[in-house]
């Protein structure tokens, strides 16, 4: 958008409509960042090898998290201050038919 006059930028920084967000989850992806090959993850280096036993994650607030994130990254590098509405979160992946329902990647999903 072009704006003439600093006020004019002023009037527009000043605007405070949320943002509305959709995340798409790459779930295969996600999978192997947690876990990773021979569980050398970075959870497992920031808690240890057993770190998804003693540890549990709360996927509800993904969103809240991601909003808060996003927010501040627009604030640093463009100076507004809106509000950021994760509207939906959406995972997907795949995992082979034989994949046995006590693998971590089988109770992931």
């Amino acid at each position: 958008l072009a704006f003439s006059g600093s006020r004019r930028v002023a009037e527009f920084r000043e605007i405070h409509a949320p943002l509305r967000a959709m995340v798409f989850v790459d779930g295969t992806n996600l999978y192997y960042s947690l876990y990773g090959r021979n569980r050398q993850s970075i959870p497992a280096a920031a808690h240890g090898p057993n770190w998804d036993q003693a540890l549990e994650l709360d996927w509800n607030r993904l969103p809240l998290a991601l909003s808060l994130l996003l927010e501040e990254k627009i604030s640093r590098s463009q100076g507004l201050k809106r509000p950021v509405d994760v509207l939906r979160t959406v995972i997907y992946t795949s995992m082979m038919p034989n994949t046995l329902p006590q693998t971590d990647r089988a109770r992931m999903f």
